[in-house]
Order: C-alpha cells, then sequence, then structure tokens
C-alpha cells in the first residue's frame, strides 16, 4: 500500500531546512504499514508504524525494519529510524520515533546509521534488539543495544530493553560508557556488574532501577569502584573512594554510615531507598541535588562545612529540626522543595532571605520562619500544604507569587517590617480565611487574588493602606473570585471607621470598629473557644507570644503574664496566666 497524505506538509515543511535546496523533493509516504520520510539522495528514514494515524495497536508486535523499500519505482535503503521535529505555536516539538509502541522485539537491518531518540520508557514492552551482523554502526549483545567505535568494537550501551526478563546484568567487557540514565528506564535489574572499561555511567539514580539489590565493579576499574554493593567515584591520584554515586534503590537495611574520606554525594545519589538514617563523615563537603528524593528520615546532622545544592531535600520526608551548614549559600533554588514535615529548618545566621522555590509544594501543619529572615523571595512557599504561617516582624520585603495556591493556609498575620504587599502574593490560598495587617503597612496590591474563602481583615494600622482603584486586594476580578468584594468584614480600630469608609476599603465589605490598640476586643468574647482551636497570643505589647499553638496548650506553653488571643474563627479573649 503506497500512500502521501496532504495534511502532512506542515510536518515535512518543519522537518526539511527553509536552506534546504531539495527540500520540496523529501517527502512522508506510507508504504507497508510504516511511514517513512524519503530524501533526495534515495534514502529512507523510518519514522513509525502506527503513531501518526493515531493507531495504537493493543497486543504486542515485532518490528523488523527492512533494509530498503520501494516506493514509485524507485528504491531506498533505510538509513534511520527519525524523530519527527514540528512548530506548534512558536514552540518546536518533536515526535519521537516508536514512542509508546507496543513493540516486543526490535529488529535493526545493516544499512542503519543513525537511531533518533530510542528510550526504553518509550517502549515499554520491549523485550530484546538484533541487530545485522553486517551493521558497521550497532551491535546487540543478548538483546541489549550498543554503538560500536570506528574498529567495530564494542563502545557505548545505547539502549536496555524495559521488558528483559533477565534481572541480572554484566555489561560486557570493552564497553566504556553509558549513553545516558535513560538506556536503563524501569528495567528490572537487581544486580548490576561494571567492567573494568567503563569511565561513564551517564547520569545513574536509583530512581531509574528501583529493583536494584547490589552493584560490582571491576577491581581495575579506574573511574568507579563499589563497597558493600554501594558505588562511588574512585579517585586514582589517591587510589580511594571519594564521591559517593549510588545507593541501590532496593537494597536492605534501614540505617547506612557514609565512609570517612568520602567528599560528596552525588545528585540523586540515595533517591527512593528504603533508609531512615544516614551517619555522615566529618570528610562530606558537598551534597547534590535530589539525594534524599522519597526517602523517611529520622533525622539530618550535616557538617558544618557541607556545601549544599539546590534541591538538596528535594523529597525529603523528616520531623525533626534540620540544622543547615554554615556553609549553606543563599544562591541556591528549591532547597527543601516538595518535602514534608520540614517545619523548623534552622539557618545560619548570614541567610537572611527564603530563596526561590526553597519551599515550592513542601508539606508540613506550621512552618516557622527565622527571627534574622528580611526577605521572602518569588514563590518561596508556593504550592506548599500548610494551615498557619510564622512570619517575624523582621521580614521587610514578600515578593510577588511568594504564598501562590497555599490551598490549606487558613490565615495569616503580616509581618511589622512590610510596608508594602505586592502582587499575587496570595494569589489562589482558596482556603485563606483572616489576614491581620500591622501598623506599618501602606499599600496592599492585588496580593489576594483567588482568596475564595477570605473573610475577615484586621487592620492594625489607623489610616488605610492604599489599595488598587481597579480591584482592591486583587478581589471581583470574574477570573478569581467574582463573589468575595464586599463579602469581606474589615475590622479596624475605634476611631478610625471613618477614615477606612472614605476609602476603597468601603468596597472590600462592612467596616467594624471593634478592635483596641492592642489589636483585640477590650472584653472577652462570650462565644466558647475548643481547646483545639488554632489561637495567635499577643503580649499587652502587641508582639506575637506564639501563632498557631492550640487554645488548650496555652498554660502550658507561655510564661506568666497577660495576653490576648484571636482565634482562627475571629474569637478574641484577654488572659492571664
Amino acid at each position: 500500500m503506497l500512500r502521501q497524505t496532504g495534511w502532512l506538509t506542515i510536518v515535512i515543511a518543519a522537518i526539511i531546512s527553509p536552506q534546504t535546496t531539495c527540500a520540496e523533493e523529501d517527502i512522508l509516504v506510507e508504504i507497508g504499514d510504516s511511514w517513512y520520510e524519503l530524501t533526495s539522495d534515495n534514502e529512507a528514514h523510518f519514522i513509525s508504524r502506527f503513531y501518526l494515524d493515531g493507531t495504537h495497536y493493543p497486543e504486542d508486535y515485532d518490528l523488523v525494519i527492512p533494509p530498503s523499500v520501494e516506493y514509485e519505482g524507485e528504491i531506498y535503503e533505510v538509513t534511520e529510524i527519525k524523530d519527527l521535529a514540528f512548530y506548534s505555536g512558536g514552540c518546536r516539538q518533536l515526535l519521537y520515533s516508536l514512542e509508546d509502541e507496543p513493540i516486543a522485539s526490535l529488529s535493526i537491518p545493516a544499512t542503519i546509521e543513525k537511531l533518533g531518540e530510542l528510550v526504553s520508557s518509550w517502549m515499554p514492552r520491549l523485550k530484546s534488539i538484533t541487530v545485522d551482523p553486517e551493521n558497521r554502526k550497532f551491535r546487540s549483545v543478548d538483546g541489549v543495544l550498543y554503538t560500536l567505535d570506528d574498529d567495530g568494537a564494542l563502545y557505548c550501551l545505547q539502549l536496555y530493553p524495559k521488558n528483559k526478563q533477565e534481572t541480572n546484568f554484566v555489561i560486557p567487557e570493552g564497553v566504556r560508557r553509558v549513553t545516558s540514565s535513560d538506556d536503563f528506564d524501569g528495567a528490572p535489574i537487581t544486580t548490576l556488574y561494571i567492567p573494568s572499561t567503563i569511565y561513564s555511567l551517564g547520569h545513574l539514580t536509583s530512581s531509574y532501577l528501583p529493583e536494584l539489590t547490589s552493584i560490582t565493579v571491576h577491581p581495575e576499574n579506574i573511574t568507579y569502584g563499589a563497597v558493600d554493593d554501594v558505588l562511588y567515584f574512585h579517585n586514582i591520584e589517591n587510589d580511594c573512594l571519594d564521591w559517593l554515586v549510588l545507593y541501590p534503590q532496593n537494597k536492605s537495611g534501614s540505617h547506612f554510615d557514609v565512609p570517612e574520606g568520602v567528599l560528596g554525594i552525588r545528585d540523586g545519589a540515595f533517591r527512593y531507598s528504603s533508609l531512615t538514617h544516614i551517619n555522615f563523615p566529618s570528610s562530606l563537603q558537598s551534597i547534590g541535588g535530589c539525594a534524599f528524593n522519597g526517602l523517611h528520615l529520622d533525622e539530618i546532622v550535616l557538617p558544618d562545612d557541607t556545601y549544599l545544592t539546590g534541591y538538596v531535600f528535594y523529597g525529603l520526608t523528616c520531623f525533626t529540626p534540620i540544622v543547615i551548614p554554615k556553609s549553606m549559600q543563599d544562591t541556591g533554588e528549591g532547597y527543601f522543595a516538595e518535602s514534608t514535615g520540614l517545619m523548623d529548618v534552622i539557618l545560619p545566621e548570614h541567610i537572611t532571605k527564603i530563596g526561590k522555590k526553597w519551599f515550592y509544594g513542601a508539606r508540613a501543619e506550621t512552618f516557622h520562619i527565622q527571627p534574622h529572615i528580611t526577605r521572602i523571595c518569588e514563590d518561596a512557599f508556593s504550592n506548599a500544604e500548610m494551615r498557619y504561617i510564622d512570619i517575624p516582624d523582621g521580614v521587610k520585603t514578600i515578593e510577588p507569587n511568594a504564598f501562590e495556591d497555599c490551598d490549606s493556609l487558613l490565615e495569616v498575620t503580616l509581618p511589622l517590617g512590610i510596608t508594602m504587599l505586592d502582587d499575587n502574593v496570595f494569589r489562589g490560598c482558596d482556603n485563606l480565611r483572616s489576614v491581620t495587617v500591622k501598623k506599618d503597612t501602606w499599600v496592599i496590591y492585588q496580593a489576594f487574588r483567588g482568596c475564595s474563602s477570605l473573610s475577615d481583615m484586621y487592620m492594625l494600622r489607623k489610616r488605610p493602606p492604599e489599595l488598587d482603584d481597579n480591584y482592591p486586594l486583587g478581589l471581583g476580578e470574574s477570573d478569581y473570585c467574582p463573589d468575595r468584594l464586599g463579602q469581606i468584614t474589615v475590622h479596624v480600630m475605634r476611631g478610625c471607621g471613618e477614615a477606612y469608609r472614605n476609602s476603597l476599603w468601603a468596597k472590600v465589605g462592612p467596616i467594624v470598629e471593634d478592635l483596641t490598640e492592642d489589636g483585640v476586643d477590650e472584653m472577652p468574647d462570650d462565644g466558647q473557644i475548643a481547646s483545639d482551636e488554632r489561637c495567635i497570643v499577643y503580649t499587652v505589647q502587641g508582639t506575637i507570644a506564639a501563632d498557631a499553638i492550640a487554645y488548650g496548650e496555652l498554660r502550658r506553653a507561655l510564661p506568666s503574664g497577660i495576653y490576648i488571643i484571636m482565634t482562627a474563627s475571629g474569637k478574641t479573649e484577654k488572659i492571664s496566666i
């Protein structure tokens, strides 16, 4: 069956460079049940068997790529398995050859010289690969694909079939490198043997080999070494193992002592392992990103001089305080992103900001920010799951989107040092109910877009802060929360109601004069406060003594004195302890 379709001309135009003089002669055609790109020099590039017309066969099949095809009386030699590049909306996109195809076995002819972006995860049912022995670029050994060097010897591991049944894998002697970690992605390998000739394993992490229990390295390998089934870099000058590369994900045991003398831990080294406790040596100088991703650790105690890479604690679960080494830099990104339980991260004194995405997507009941922090950067806590945030009065700047989409956040007290609250700081905080604004806040822009549950604003400033003329607080826009503007109770100090009613605050909602200089009612609230209800506790001077603390814990947690209590539901009470 020969067919050329008109709708493919758009893809053809994207594939063929405009500078190519014979661009109009390169075409896509369907020959038999597969698609090919035919070139002007009588070459054929295999594209795919099914995906261009959207057909995916549910049963596994064996794909045999022919050495040549015939089209309109001409013979074309098949030299490449090719990906398609095209532009959509001004952006370059790729359709990867064989992606998601239900291929059980792949046969490559002698004529193939290029393979495109073949990745094992794109062919989830692939069990084996065979290559014609006459092929001068590629070879298969026991169903695994390798590239050859100019002398025809094995050079690089190109692709390990994801559905290959053997669990023990010995990389053949002579192979010098692995193309990338994707070559093993999801393979059921339990034991891995690395020959003396390997000098590069790509960026191999345990997440690519979820069943791996042990690693063995040939003793004469000058790049890698293994001790107790753990992979390290070999420092040939000092003849020692100085970087931990990979701890097998399925290795038994919950405790691990990183050997003394190890200088660094590579990115993703412990990813998804079953470890609950790791002891770090005094020699440790550096830890890479995502090193602890997926781990549930009892605690983390790091040497003082350890350099931390961005995203170093990404995806970690730990419910004990973490003391960050003094060597930490404030230039990294996402240090604690997607972590769980890291409510007490003790940063060194020279760190004065919460950087970009440091706690992105993190999860904890309450986050405590240390008093020496003065700046919360863009996206610092965006998408975090927390009910309360303790922002100290020393914070002077909160950048846009700092708390965007914190859906669990219930209440916020802006710090005393804030004079201006920028756009989108709390955008999309769906459950944010109350906001307390202290005396130094002069301007509030569209900071609360999408805060669809916001019901109370407690204003401790006598003169109303300036608001955006069009959308006060960011409310009232149809794309965010059209029903909230006008329904938020604005609590102000006695004698200040007229000033707020004569300003844009009148659009926000009813103005109620029920606050004092201390920021709470003078008389105790008549409503009953439940013992587990969360409270903000003020001293009589107006500073926060405790935040997000259960009402029933107050007398055990606070020293003797007089305090003013404000609950999440808006109840207030003055107590003596």
